[in-house]
C-alpha cells in the first residue's frame, strides 16, 4: 500500500502507535499492529442465533453479521469507546476498512443494493462531530462500491441505555426512527457499531418496513456476547 506524503511527514513528526498495545506501527500498518489484529476476539455466535434472538421477527431479515466479540473490559471495547468519546473518528475509519475486507471475503453483502447507517440524533451528532455508524458505512462503501442511502433520521434522543434491561432498551428505542427515503423492492444493509440486545436495529427495521424493502441485512462491527 502506498503512503501519502502527508502520512509520511506525520509519522516523522508524531510516531504512529498501535491503539491497543502502544507499539510503534510499521509503515503498512494502520491503527493496530499485526499482533493485535491477530488477537482480536472474533464473534463466534452463529448468524442464525443473532438473527432470531436479537432482531424483530416480523421483518424480512436475510442475514445478521457481526465481526468482533464485544465484552465491556476488552481491548476492542476500549478502543471503540475511545473512538466514540475521545474525538477519534479515525478509529472507525480503519476498523471499517478491516470490516469491509472481511465482508467482501465472506460474501455477506451479496445482493445488497444500499447501505443505511443507523442515524444519530442531530444534537448528539453535533456534540460528537461525527456518527460512527456512518464512518463504518463510508469505509464499506469505498471498498465495495455499494452506495450509502441516508434513509432514516432519529427524531428523538434515546435515554442512556447502559445497564438497562432488554425490555427497557426496546421500550426506549421504539418509535425513535423515521424513514426519509423510499426503499421499495431494495435489499438494504443497516450498519451500526455494536449489536447488544437488538433494540436499536429492531427500531430501525420497524421504521423502514412500511417502505417495503425486499430484504434486510444487518452489519455491525461487534456484538455483545
Amino acid at each position: 500500500m502506498r503512503r501519502s506524503l502527508t502520512d509520511i511527514v506525520a509519522g516523522l513528526i508524531l510516531p504512529r502507535r498501535c491503539d491497543i498495545c502502544g507499539r510503534d506501527l510499521l509503515p503498512d500498518e494502520k491503527g493496530l499492529c499485526m499482533h493485535c489484529i491477530a488477537a482480536l476476539p472474533l464473534c463466534h455466535e452463529p448468524e442464525a442465533n443473532l438473527r432470531v434472538s436479537r432482531i424483530t421477527r416480523h421483518a424480512p431479515v436475510a442475514r445478521v453479521d457481526a465481526w468482533l466479540a464485544y465484552t465491556h473490559h476488552s481491548d476492542i471495547a476500549r478502543i471503540i469507546r475511545r473512538g466514540k468519546y475521545n474525538g477519534r473518528p479515525d478509529i472507525f475509519a480503519y476498523l471499517g476498512e478491516m470490516l469491509a475486507g472481511r465482508l467482501i471475503q465472506s460474501g455477506a453483502l451479496a445482493g445488497v443494493d444500499a447501505l443505511i447507517p443507523v442515524p444519530m440524533h442531530w444534537l448528539k451528532r453535533l456534540r460528537r462531530g461525527y456518527n460512527q455508524a456512518e464512518i463504518l458505512a463510508l469505509a464499506i462503501s469505498a471498498a465495495t462500491g455499494i452506495p450509502i442511502l441516508r434513509g432514516a433520521v432519529k427524531a428523538s434522543r434515546t435515554p442512556r441505555q447502559a445497564g438497562s434491561s432488554r425490555d427497557t432498551r426496546f421500550d426506549n428505542a421504539r418509535g425513535r426512527f423515521h424513514a426519509t427515503r423510499p426503499i421499495h423492492g431494495m435489499h438494504i444493509a443497516i450498519v451500526d457499531d455494536i449489536l447488544t440486545t437488538g433494540a436499536t436495529i429492531s427500531a430501525m427495521i420497524d421504521a423502514l418496513l412500511p417502505s417495503q424493502p425486499r430484504a434486510i441485512t444487518v452489519i455491525t462491527l461487534a456484538a455483545t456476547q
